[in-house]
């Protein structure tokens, strides 16, 4: 395969999309079946040597989505996760886990804005309660680490 086509899978999931020598390679869509003739989009965007490569679309079956950069089928690099409990995460991401600089939203409006290591808050950062409250200052496996300012 070589170039734009359609292939359904012995599982009956379907790619649409390009091929470079029978490899999921450039734009496309991958959809999971979920009945007779019926599909659920699961992602759409870049892929390269048949993993998701570049900038893409990810559709959990909870209702979750991730829209950002991918590498070696991963989340990797900027990105926004949509929860399906309304949280929201956007920021940097390394091996599938909020890595690096960004901002997480609860829908109480609580939020936080800093650093991320393996998805914890580690570094610096802002933590702002519903009441407007905040802290600012050292995190470290997810917690307050050390001083800080509260105002």
């Amino acid at each position: 395969m070589h170039g734009y086509g359609v292939k359904i899978y012995d599982n009956k999931d379907k790619y649409e999309g390009y091929w470079v020598k029978g490899k999921r390679d450039g734009k496309g869509t991958y959809w999971i079946c979920i009945g007779k003739n019926k599909f659920r989009k699961l992602y759409t965007g870049d892929f390269k040597n048949n993993q998701k490569e570049g900038h893409g679309i990810y559709f959990y079956k909870d209702g979750s989505c991730y829209d950002g950069e991918w590498k070696n089928s991963k989340r990797n690099g900027k990105g926004l996760m949509n929860y399906a409990n309304q949280d929201i995460y956007e920021g940097e991401w390394e091996n599938n886990k909020m890595h690096g600089k960004g901002k997480f939203y609860w829908p109480d409006n609580r939020e936080y804005e800093g650093q991320y290591v393996n998805d914890k808050k580690e570094g610096f950062g802002t933590f702002t309660w519903s009441d407007g409250r905040k802290f600012t200052g050292n995190w470290l496996n997810g917690r307050q680490h050390g001083e800080g300012e509260f105002y």
